[in-house]
């Protein structure tokens, strides 16, 4: 194999097949990446047995055809060394790689095309999903947070991908909070699947800003195709937890926020909370304010958020992690949005104020009698 190719092109692709190179292993070649050069133009893979990422179709010259596996560390670390310039990589037929630029020359031993495990696959389709890759980046990006981290219940560990009545939902649970993010479009029947957290985080960072991205699935594994690049990971076996009667609930206290005017304070208020447990915080609701406050032996904090009440009962004392609204409100784009509360132990409830393309939940902590 001889290749020719430039710096930064090089980069994306490592950033991209990096995603799915195996962390811990007896299996030296899961820390691999196979590198291709055939009629198709320059390839990249990676697979650790879990997830498999090919990325094809790679902008260089190619000399001669040929393939080799490198490690994935070490030749990330060689490629970001690089003096901006064009990069050789050539790979005789013991699996000897060189990579030269400039007057830099590197060896790299490597192994056979033959030992690298083949990619992951999805067997009898049972459904295709197209979705614009803009969009599905920021349904994953609002609602991954609140995927489990606990290993008790593996299934809470992914997020729920399900199709009905032409609606993509995409849903994550810890225990303490849910998050649901809807897409309605031209999708037919019904399914589900489990995807692993970890393959939708890593997914999400390489979307490209505007292309169409299929999504099929079988029993066991899911595909995300786009462009060049297919992403294949294995599906969490188990049934996920029942969601949508968690949100049926009658709230006498419905208000009204801006979303930055709220991101802001919560801000503010978690550096004085970060020293308490559970970044517990007190939000008080009364007039036309929610106040948060926290008292802790470094000092304390009170802010005030002015808020807009559509219903009104009574005041309300009650006691959060604020980092859940942290996240919320971090990553949700609207300029307002309602929250719903009804007793101090009772959850609170966040969408938009218009329609329900999401809905979030969130359980109070240490409620008061």
């Amino acid at each position: 194999m001889h290749i020719v190719c430039d710096k930064q092109t090089l980069l994306n692709a490592i950033n991209i097949v990096s995603k799915s190179v195996a962390v811990r292993t007896t299996n030296d070649i899961l820390y691999c990446y196979l590198i291709v050069a055939d009629r198709d133009g320059l390839s990249f893979f990676s697979n650790n047995s879990e997830m498999s990422i090919e990325l094809r179709g790679i902008e260089a010259e190619i000399y001669t055809k040929g393939a080799v596996v490198v490690n994935a560390n070490l030749f990330n670390s060689i490629i970001n060394a690089a003096s901006n310039e064009e990069i050789t990589i050539k790979a005789d037929a013991k699996n000897v790689c060189h990579i030269t630029f400039g007057k830099s020359a590197f060896k790299i031993n490597g192994f056979s095309q033959e030992l690298f495990p083949k990619p992951l696959t999805v067997m009898n389709n049972d459904n295709t999903v197209v979705i614009n890759s803009k969009m599905l980046k920021t349904m994953i990006n609002e609602t991954i947070f609140s995927v489990s981290t606990q290993d008790n219940r593996p299934v809470l560990k992914g997020e729920l991908l399900k199709i009905d009545e032409g609606c993509l939902n995409v849903v994550a649970i810890d225990g303490f909070r849910v998050s649901w993010r809807k897409f309605f479009g031209d999708y037919k029947g019904y399914s589900e699947m489990v995807v692993p957290a970890e393959a939708l985080n890593g997914l999400s960072r390489f979307l490209p800003d505007d292309a169409d991205v299929k999504i099929d699935h079988s029993s066991r594994t899911v595909s995300f195709e786009f462009e060049n690049c297919k992403v294949v990971t294995n599906l969490i076996d188990g049934n996920y937890i029942s969601y949508e009667n968690l949100f049926k609930t009658d709230s006498p206290i419905e208000v009204v926020v801006s979303k930055d005017d709220m991101y802001n304070a919560i801000e503010r208020v978690m550096i004085m909370s970060k020293n308490i447990k559970a970044f517990a915080v007190n939000l008080k609701i009364k007039d036309s304010n929610i106040n948060m406050s926290v008292i802790s032996d470094m000092g304390n904090v009170d802010e005030d958020v002015q808020i807009k009440s559509e219903k009104f009962s009574e005041d309300l004392n009650i006691t959060f992690n604020l980092k859940y609204f942290e996240d919320i409100f971090k990553n949700v784009k609207d300029e307002y949005l309602k929250m719903y509360f009804n007793t101090n132990k009772s959850p609170c409830f966040v969408t938009p104020l218009e329609g329900d393309h999401f809905k979030y939940m969130v359980l109070p902590i240490n409620p008061k009698t």
